[in-house]
């Protein structure tokens, strides 16, 4: 929350997006080993091939197989986009991999794209898969907008609490 009890407003605003069409939250989809590694404070940069500008928004990170939860939140201080060797040279010693996992995930890939998180939070109550689809919550292959009005973001606010 910002000033008086007001939303949080992201930094800078995608393209073609008004305040009012920013997404409430997140859900990242990470890899277990990941997750971990955040929790932890071993890994506070997320990287993907592409993720808009949402600086300031909480994310919900749910481990994907065999894990398969909801087990932390974070907020996405920065979004950090240039090609992947510059991303490499700024956060690759934040981003819990090696040089050669980089070089294969952005194999071909024009740009990259560094998230900085901060505010980790393990889940208290982590929310299985099943919870989530039951709220009609599919979860993505990278990320998924988690709209004010949506069950799911409803419920994983109550489980973070």
């Amino acid at each position: 929350m910002g000033f008086a009890g007001t939303a949080r407003v992201p930094a800078r605003v995608p393209k073609g997006i008004t305040v009012q069409q920013l997404p409430a939250a997140v859900l990242l989809s990470v890899k277990p080993v990941y997750v971990d590694m955040i929790l932890s404070g071993e890994k506070s940069v997320e990287l993907r091939r592409v993720f808009p500008s949402l600086e300031g928004v909480l994310a919900y990170l749910y481990a994907s197989t065999p894990v398969r939860q909801v087990l932390a939140r974070v907020t996405i201080a920065d979004v950090d986009r240039d090609r992947p060797e510059q991303i490499w040279l700024r956060h690759g010693h934040l981003a819990g991999l090696g040089a050669e996992a980089f070089g294969s995930y952005f194999s071909g890939a024009p740009t990259a794209s560094a998230l900085r998180l901060t505010d980790v939070r393990r889940m208290k109550n982590p929310l299985s898969l099943a919870e989530l689809r039951g709220l009609d919550c599919e979860p993505p292959q990278s990320y998924r907008y988690l709209h004010p009005q949506s069950p799911a973001l409803a419920t994983l606010k109550s489980l973070a609490a």
